[in-house]
Parts: C-alpha cells; structure tokens; sequence
C-alpha cells in the first residue's frame, strides 16, 4: 500500500513512501496518475521509512525525510531520473513535520523541535545545494507548518504565539526573513497544511 501521495509538478505522477508485504520493507515508488508504470525510485536496508514531502519546481528532485536503522532521520533530496539520494541535513531522533520548497527551488523551509524536551517547533529555511542554514522563525511559541506563498515572497504558518493558533506571515527575500512576523488570521484552530 501507498501513503504521503505527492503529485508531480506536470501532474502526470504520483510519489508515494510504499510497503510491500512481500519484502516487508518501505521504498520510494513513482507511478502514472493513470496506475501505468510503476517503478521504485528509491529503496535501501538502511533506511527504514522514506518519506516525500513534495517535488522540486522543475520536477527534477523528490524531497524527502528519511529515517533511518540508526534512529536518525535526514532531509534528503532524492533524483527523480535515478534515485540518487543526497542528504541535505542530518538530523537526531526528532523528526521534521513539513517541509516545503520555495516556489524558485533554491530553499526549503521546514518546522523542528526547539529541544529535545519541548513539542514546540521553530521554523528553518535550508538551501537546496546545503550550503547554509538560517532560523526563518525563531520564538518561544509553537511555530509549525511552513507553507510558501506562491510568489515566493512569505512563508505562511500556525503559531500559537498569540494565545491561540492563528495564522501568520513571515516574509523573505534572499532567504533571509525580514521583519518580524504578521498576523493573517487569528484562532484558525488545530489545522494542518496540505
């Protein structure tokens, strides 16, 4: 069975984290909107539940969070030609809750535990080529969910930071943030972006 189910940017396929009863074991596994082609994109012992999260603008690359036999989990962008896997951050046993590309392909944005004692999140924006990291949203409240406006100029998420989760803004240019963020709508609830 098939699950976290990403559509490809030209909308003809479908990635999806696949178990096989057979193997007993997770791969990465393309296949056509219209159920034609399946192939496995990617498979290895070492990582026990890879999972894709979305596809580079151009198509080129999956995005992935693996988690590994070594109780570690990476962000990890994956070849959609070959299934080459290169691992963009190694993380601990805490796992990423969205990550999301930048409409322009060059960042990805993505929540992450503030400490290992704490469910509060904090939002990142990592460079596709790994070259560097910065905190796009760092605070004492529960920052998750990053989500890219279209254009590429905000990053939209939930925090609480206001009493009650609401939806905020934070905008970004050079992949840097700038200001502080805005309040778009106040007591949205527990909603997760899709």
């Amino acid at each position: 069975y098939g699950e976290y189910g990403q559509f490809s940017p030209d909308g003809k396929q479908i990635a999806c984290t696949w178990y096989s009863d057979k193997d007993k074991r997770y791969s990465l596994r393309f296949i056509g909107v219209d159920g034609s082609e399946p192939r496995v994109l990617y498979q290895n012992e070492e990582v026990v539940y890879p999972a894709p999260y979305g596809w580079s603008p151009d198509g080129r690359y999956l995005l992935a969070e693996f988690s590994t036999k070594g109780g570690v989990n990476q962000i990890v962008l994956v070849s959609a030609r070959d299934g080459a896997a290169r691992v963009l951050k190694t993380l601990d046993w805490r796992y990423a809750g969205v990550l999301n590309f930048s409409p322009d392909g060059r960042g990805i944005a993505y929540d992450f535990p503030q400490a290992e004692n704490t469910s509060a999140r904090d939002i990142s924006l990592l460079a596709t080529d790994g070259s560097r990291e910065i905190h796009l949203v760092d605070d004492q409240a529960n920052d998750r969910g990053p989500v890219w406006t279209p254009d590429g100029k905000r990053v939209l998420f939930l925090s609480d930071r206001g009493g009650n989760v609401g939806l905020w803004a934070v905008e970004v240019s050079d992949g840097k943030p700038q200001g502080s963020p805005e309040l778009m709508k106040p007591d949205v609830g527990e909603i997760s972006p899709i």
